[in-house]
């Protein structure tokens, strides 16, 4: 899903049948857990599960997106870095060029 803010009831639905298969302990009532973080927390759910599953500094994605899903929708973490992380991980951020030195920026 590359925007989530075009997210469609159809696309919950497929993300909710999936919740049992997308993370390893199924006796966790994920999908229970996933309906309540999309009650507290709207279309975010999406990106806490996405995060849980795909950030190499997760040790346990069920316990990670129960604690996601467990704050409240006001005080609930900035996810930017998370997703920084995934994409790093799986290379899909380009590496940052590195500054023009001061001479170079200066046209000489």
């Amino acid at each position: 899903m590359a925007d989530p803010a075009s997210v469609t009831p159809a696309d919950l639905a497929r993300v909710a049948a999936a919740v049992d298969e997308l993370l390893p302990e199924r006796e966790r009532n994920n999908d229970q857990t996933f309906a309540w973080a999309l009650k507290r927390h709207g279309v975010r759910a999406i990106a806490m599960l996405a995060i849980a599953i795909e950030d190499p500094d997760v040790r346990s994605p069920c316990k990670y997106f129960g604690r996601m899903a467990s704050y409240e929708p006001n005080g609930a973490p900035d996810l930017r870095l998370n997703f920084a992380r995934v994409l790093k991980a799986k290379g899909d951020i380009p590496p940052a060029e590195p500054p023009p030195t001061l001479m170079a920026a200066r046209g000489r």
